[in-house]
């Protein structure tokens, strides 16, 4: 069980490695980020260190700080999808409160429902397999009244998941629906695979946590798979938020999520771009015509940068 947390580890410490000078360009050039980005790698980067020196030394004798820090990147992480989600509800005030109170409605009580779970365990004589583990004592069985507390929680933690996804659902397949402008293709296209990827991988951790359920993660390979994704999913779109520091990328609120590539990309089809999604109600609020727009041209050079070039070799594609 523990070995399967390794590749995730690795794969967290490859992925911020290879993405550090992005990350250095957003912390310099953007503060509402640099929270952001702390919020989520600092405790991340912490765990990564702690579980090297775990597994490099030796085995339980490092205390486990992670377990601190780690509340804090899940939770931080878990907010930038449901900011996303606020994007495309096009940044409306009503919005926010709801998605606001929503949020902290779950998360709340999924904290204080673990945490007196965790500290109400009795360590007992340790058997011979946690011995050869390294462990020194072990836990003894949760009684019925215990486990009704983590049965809770994993309950309003699969509510949760539950919830952001079929939001997430009915704002890009029927809020949009009948639009087709460049702005919702992209939506569609590019970013479907980060945000639904990352929600689904959400709602599964949460079903295989829930008691009586009939899939078990016996090996906490789905809690692994999420370690390593969900951080990574919730990096990437803050490094596309960076766009936002840009007064033209603003009005075009939705692409705070994703990374709009185009192969055709022109002065032309940045006309297009804007003039069919106002056609379609959409509140950008910028002209048709891009010629003589310096505001325009920012974003085509931002958009054609090499920070937001091909990562198709990268571990969150």
């Amino acid at each position: 069980m523990e070995d399967t947390r390794i590749p995730s580890y690795v794969g967290l410490f490859y992925y911020y490695i290879t993405t550090f000078d992005q990350e250095v360009k957003v912390l310099v050039t953007s503060y509402t980020l640099k929270v952001f980005n702390l919020l989520i790698d600092w405790p991340i980067h912490q765990v990564i260190s702690i579980k090297s020196v775990q597994y490099s030394y030796t085995q339980h004798q490092v205390p486990d700080a992670s377990l601190v820090v780690m509340p804090i990147a899940n939770s931080s992480a878990e907010a930038v999808f449901w900011l996303c989600l606020y994007a495309l509800l096009e940044g409306k005030r009503r919005y926010l409160f709801v998605l606001i109170s929503a949020f902290f409605a779950f998360l709340i009580p999924i904290q204080v429902l673990q945490w007196m779970f965790l500290v109400t365990n009795k360590a007992i004589p340790a058997d011979p397999l946690s011995e050869e583990l390294g462990y020194p004592c072990t836990f003894e069985p949760p009684a019925e009244d215990r486990f009704r507390l983590y049965s809770a929680g994993g309950y309003l933690a699969l509510g949760r998941s539950a919830f952001i996804l079929v939001a997430a659902f009915v704002t890009l397949f029927v809020r949009y629906r009948r639009q087709n402008n460049n702005l919702i293709k992209a939506l569609r296209r590019e970013g479907g695979m980060h945000y639904i990827t990352a929600l689904i991988m959400n709602l599964f951790s949460g079903i295989t946590r829930s008691p009586n359920t009939p899939l078990h993660d016996k090996y906490n390979i789905v809690t692994s798979i999420r370690f390593l994704l969900v951080p990574i999913f919730a990096d990437r779109l803050l490094l596309t938020m960076q766009k936002l520091e840009d007064a033209g990328a603003r009005t075009a609120v939705s692409t705070l999520m994703f990374d709009h590539q185009s192969e055709h990309s022109s002065t032309d089809s940045s006309s297009e771009y804007y003039a069919e999604a106002d056609s379609d109600g959409l509140p950008l609020g910028e002209p048709a015509s891009s010629e003589g727009s310096p505001v325009v041209s920012k974003v085509e050079e931002k958009v054609q940068s090499p920070m937001y070039g091909d990562r198709s070799g990268d571990l969150c594609t």
